[in-house]
């Protein structure tokens, strides 16, 4: 037997090579090698508790080369990438974008590599909840009580952008009631600009709201500022405006039909006044609505000739 297995050795040797040698020609001829990209969200691993990820981004895309009947079975979820945080605090930082691919696939490329990310101090502000109707109320109706529970959000975020944020906001739509109603709402967060703040969350993000209708009659009538105090001698009120001019009142017919004007609380008048532009509550009686409660009242003070 020995002698059979070592008879004509070095050409059996040269065979079993030009067998291996012809398989991977075949393989390479029928599976040849080829590459293929993969868009892959990146995880954030070890970002402190007392930290949150500004910006960044949320995904990346991953280069893999590998035998082509594995490459047709490969899926985005077979590839991870992400970004490891320990250890890093505020400011900005450039961080290196990890990819982790299966065994059976050479990992090529991650466009792009790096990310230059934002971390903020995580913090939270308590917020009182203020309703904005988006449409009028219907016909002979106004708003009575409205009930928010609760009436105040705690709000979570970066902390250079909670430093910016001024209400938290419930918008309403009265056009579509025309009797009591309640229902969740969302609360909306915006700066001093009226601009929603992205980034931040409010818990609860919605509540709910009991919504009074009344009807009652109303009454379009002249508002009158009123004025106290003096101007200095030889100076005058001049471009007086008020805006607007009529305001709408809202109660019962017997209490309108003694009303023809409304005035504002007075405005004092003193002997350093050059110019006025703010705005001024209106006074009504009670069991009286007025819609609106301000106007604006502007003038200029100038000498008398």
């Amino acid at each position: 037997m020995k002698e059979l297995l070592s008879k004509n050795l070095a050409a059996k040797i040269l065979c079993m090579i030009m067998a291996v040698v012809l398989w991977m020609y075949v393989m390479n001829e029928q599976n040849p090698p080829i590459e293929a990209s993969f868009t892959v969200p990146i995880e954030v691993k070890n970002l402190s508790s007392t930290y949150t990820l500004m910006d960044g981004p949320e995904s990346v895309r991953v280069k893999v080369r590998g035998a082509r009947s594995i490459i047709a079975t490969l899926s985005a979820s077979d590839i991870a990438a992400y970004i490891d945080l320990k250890g890093v605090g505020e400011g900005r930082h450039p961080i290196k974008i990890m990819a982790i691919v299966p065994q059976s696939v050479e990992l090529v490329e991650v466009n792009p590599d790096k990310a230059l990310l934002r971390i903020d101090i995580a913090t939270s502000r308590k917020l009182p909840v203020e309703v904005r109707y988006t449409s009028a109320p219907p016909e002979n109706a106004i708003v009575g009580k409205v009930t928010l529970s609760p009436d105040a959000v705690i709000v979570e975020g970066p902390k250079s952008v909670l430093d910016s944020m001024d209400k938290a906001i419930i918008y309403m739509d009265l056009s579509e009631h025309s009797t009591d109603f309640s229902g969740k709402f969302t609360v909306h967060i915006v700066n001093t600009d009226g601009k929603e703040l992205e980034d931040v969350v409010a818990q609860p993000s919605q509540i709910n709201v009991a919504t009074q209708l009344l009807v009652v009659n109303k009454k379009l009538v002249d508002v009158k500022p009123v004025f106290s105090g003096e101007l200095p001698t030889g100076m005058m009120m001049k471009q007086l405006e008020v805006t607007p001019t009529k305001i709408e009142l809202f109660g019962s017919k017997a209490l309108l039909d003694t009303m023809d004007t409304v005035t504002t609380e007075p405005i004092v008048l003193t002997n350093d006044m050059k110019e006025f532009n703010r705005q001024i509550k209106v006074i009504a009686k009670d069991g009286i609505v007025v819609s609106p409660t301000t106007i604006t009242v502007k003038f200029i003070v100038g000498p008398t000739h």
